[in-house]
């Protein structure tokens, strides 16, 4: 077995970042194409063989490694990448709920409907930025949903990421499927900005 270590500095991953190995291990796999030698990934194993393994080592130590940064400082560094994506969020859950009816709100031109595409990088850092995000790396082709309701109650919104409610795990909606909008309206409006400079 070949320790991460001796994985970094050998002659066929030098000079390598963990990101850049864990991009490659993954996409050489998926394209069933070999992996350098110094990675291993059986062809048959069980969950304890796996854990061994160099790829599933790489894997564990590049999501601890991004995840620190992303979560560190309650999420300061994920709240700054992803203001500008976040205050376009903003702006339509404002807009969803200034709005005196469903109606109003597509007169003036709103969408019912916003989605925003990116890759794992980018899922990740929300989730962080959220301070929802569980520190497993995004599965490939996942998806995050910032639902938003008119209720009874008045507004109200929901976080679901890859089918599983998040919700509850929002800081002042602890063990909620369903939260006031306002509550995360507030969270958002202390950092999400079109404008990083301002």
């Amino acid at each position: 077995m070949t320790s991460l270590t001796q994985i970094l500095v050998g002659e066929e991953l030098q000079f390598a970042t963990w990101l850049d190995i864990l991009d490659c291990q993954y996409t050489t796999k998926c394209n069933d194409r070999p992996l350098p030698s110094v990675l291993d990934y059986p062809d048959s194993f069980n969950d304890v063989e796996f854990q061994e393994t160099s790829f599933n080592k790489i894997n564990e130590h590049a999501t601890w490694q991004l995840g620190f940064v992303y979560t560190h400082d309650n999420g300061a560094f994920a709240k700054l990448a992803m203001a500008p994506l976040l205050s376009d969020v903003l702006g339509s859950l404002r807009a969803a709920q200034n709005a005196p009816s469903q109606q109003a709100y597509l007169e003036v031109g709103n969408s019912v409907l916003n989605i925003h595409s990116g890759h794992d990088t980018t899922v990740m850092p929300v989730l962080a930025a959220l301070g929802v995000w569980d520190g497993v790396w995004s599965p490939f082709a996942s998806m995050l949903l910032i639902e938003s309701f008119s209720h009874d109650s008045g507004h109200v919104f929901r976080i679901v990421y890859n089918g599983a409610v998040l919700t509850g795990s929002f800081a002042g909606c602890e063990g909620e499927e369903l939260c006031d909008l306002e509550i995360l309206i507030n969270f958002l409006a202390e950092f999400a900005l079109a404008d990083r400079g301002k």
